[in-house]
């Protein structure tokens, strides 16, 4: 991480390692399951065609951006804040804690990923609508290499300052 303008830019190892097991263990899993009841509740590919079918893709863009973002940002901040030693150690106001990060920090990400993925909606529209929910969980983890990027650099920015 980069702390200011002249110093020089350093992998963070464990916020890393932590962004990746929150990923396997908590997103990837949740996100999966959520696509699987969104095909359960308003089917893409099956049985449907034409109007439906789009109208059934952008609802289920809609709910993974408005929805499944806000709870996504809030799983990586807690399990990545813990994984890296930052427990709730107080509400002290000169105590860095879980609870006072994500307070701070909350908004500006689920703001910041709502753009990040907007940005990239196109791509996973098409995912929605013509791929089954196995293909669309690669499209959606490449994809989620810049969101984790964007996300991970806004619920951390307090920190480095």
């Amino acid at each position: 991480s980069c702390h200011s303008s002249k110093q020089k830019c350093m992998l963070d190892i464990r916020r890393t390692f932590s962004s990746i097991a929150e990923k396997i263990f908590i997103s990837a899993p949740l996100t999966n399951c959520m696509y699987h009841i969104l095909d359960k509740i308003t089917p893409i590919h099956e049985t449907s065609s034409g109007m439906y079918a789009w109208i059934a893709a952008l609802g289920h863009l809609l709910v993974d951006i408005l929805i499944m973002d806000s709870i996504l940002v809030f799983t990586m901040m807690v399990v990545t804040s813990m994984l890296e030693g930052r427990r709730r150690k107080g509400l002290s106001a000169t105590t860095t804690t879980l609870w006072n990060d994500i307070q701070s920090n909350y908004r500006a990400t689920v703001k910041a990923s709502w753009i990040s993925s907007t940005l990239m909606s196109p791509v996973q529209f098409l995912s929605f609508r013509y791929l089954p929910v196995q293909m669309r969980m690669l499209v959606v983890n490449v994809e989620d290499v810049v969101w984790d990027g964007v996300v991970s650099y806004q619920a951390h920015k307090k920190s480095r300052t």
